[in-house]
């Protein structure tokens, strides 16, 4: 859930994915958020599907890797999970 420090920077909706055992695994359309924590001055994007699933919770730091792969696909990985969002 999100704390009561995080405020909402960008709100969008694309299709999720992870990236499981060499494929993309889709995870549906969803609700995207970027929260900053200006306490903490960290970010973390939160994605929900429309079950309220969360399809993506992943802090942003500086040793992330991330890579446009095209105009409407984006993909990063925080070390646990690698993500991408079509839009």
């Amino acid at each position: 859930m999100l704390g009561n420090r995080e405020k909402a920077v960008v709100q969008v909706v694309a299709s999720v994915f992870h990236y499981i055992d060499g494929a993309w695994a889709p995870k549906g359309r969803s609700s995207i958020g970027l929260y900053h924590n200006a306490a903490l001055n960290r970010y973390r994007v939160v994605a929900y599907d429309a079950a309220k699933n969360v399809t993506i919770n992943s802090n942003m730091s500086a040793d992330m890797v991330y890579r446009k792969a095209s105009e409407t696909f984006h993909q990063w990985s925080d070390g646990r999970t690698i993500y991408g969002v079509n839009f």
